[in-house]
């Protein structure tokens, strides 16, 4: 594997982890417009792992495709 490819596959990684985060950001500012209440820490819990599967599912999209070629 050459280096810009290495390169092209890195940024693509940290692109996911970015909208990972992004992922995050936005759901928690619709959880927190909500007044607590138990519900709302099951909320928490599903932005956090909508944020984790969307970072690792990038991530594992991105590496495959990259074996592939």
């Amino acid at each position: 594997m050459n280096v810009r490819r290495r390169l092209g596959t890195a940024g693509l990684v940290a692109l996911c982890w970015v909208a990972g985060g992004g992922v995050v950001r936005v759901g928690l500012d619709a959880v927190d417009r909500t007044p607590y209440s138990p519900t709302s820490e099951i909320w928490y819990l599903v932005v956090a792992a909508v944020a984790v599967a969307v970072a690792v599912g990038g991530t594992a999209a991105v590496v495959r495709k990259r074996r592939l070629r």
